[in-house]
């Protein structure tokens, strides 16, 4: 993975839809997200991002804002927030973790 571009994140979910009366009537239903997982795509897709903030902190030595803006996002901050309330921790606490041999303390 180059250092300069950013990451694509693709979602896809994939469920199994019983039988209805509009399906047995030939009428096409997609689930949404929600609908398949209980979950938003916005939700899901958040999660990805962190897992992935928390991947390159443990496996490179990019700056944060770097690796903020490789994820897509344009603020620093509500990045942090997200990431200590998922992990616990501070990305550096996490980044040094990861280097102390711990292996990042996924959540």
């Amino acid at each position: 993975m180059s250092e300069g571009n950013p990451i694509k994140i693709v979602v896809v979910i994939n469920s199994t839809v019983k039988p209805s009366r509009d399906v047995l009537l030939g009428v096409e239903h997609q689930l949404t997200g929600r609908e398949a997982t209980g979950r938003s795509v916005l939700s899901m897709t958040g999660d990805v991002k962190m897992d992935t903030v928390a991947s390159l902190l443990s496996v490179t030595s990019m700056p944060v804002s770097d690796i903020v803006s490789r994820i897509g996002h344009s603020s620093t901050r509500n990045v942090f927030t997200q990431f200590k309330r998922r992990y616990g921790m501070t990305m550096s606490a996490y980044r040094a973790s990861a280097k102390a041999g711990k292996g990042g303390l996924h959540a």
